[in-house]
């Protein structure tokens, strides 16, 4: 069983025509795994994915968005050169990375089971966390306000002079 996926069971259901061996099973579950460790790298940075520790609790989205994922990557292995099952499983891939780009660029938010939209993380691994390392910075060369300064009027002739 998966984090976020029943995994056989999920990829069958939306794997119409699939028979699922002891072979497809496995590569299912393994692609399901994949899976899930390629949302948690989109989500990570915006949402505490701890939260989402039963499949109860796991966010419809991502539900979907992982099965599509691990859908395509079983269509790809299982195509065999077939292009119809390999073009089939980009195109889930393709959609389901798109998805959570957006989502991870804040275009797209997250809603739980019951509609609600889950709220960013904003604890020490959140992107969304502003550091600044120039607070108390003494500046090194530069005097003065930035706005005031000037190209001095004898440069060219100090210059030839460091050159005697």
């Amino acid at each position: 069983m998966g984090k976020y996926l029943d995994t056989a069971t999920s990829l069958s259901e939306i794997m119409i025509g699939t028979t699922f061996d002891t072979a497809t099973t496995a590569l299912a579950v393994r692609q399901v795994t994949w899976a899930e460790a390629e949302v948690d790298k989109y989500l990570s940075k915006r949402y505490d994915l701890s939260a989402w520790n039963t499949l109860t609790s796991v966010p419809p989205i991502v539900r979907s968005l992982t099965e599509d994922l691990s859908a395509g990557k079983t269509y790809i292995y299982n195509s065999r050169g077939g292009t119809k099952q390999r073009e089939h499983g980009e195109s889930l891939i393709e959609m389901a990375l798109d998805n959570l780009k957006q989502i991870a660029d804040g275009e797209l938010g997250i809603a739980d089971t019951t509609g609600a939209i889950i709220p960013e993380d904003t604890g020490s691994n959140s992107s969304t966390q502003v550091l600044c390392n120039t607070t108390d910075y003494a500046t090194t060369f530069d005097e003065g306000d930035p706005l005031n300064w000037r190209v001095d009027d004898d440069k060219l002739s100090d210059i030839s002079d460091s050159k005697d």
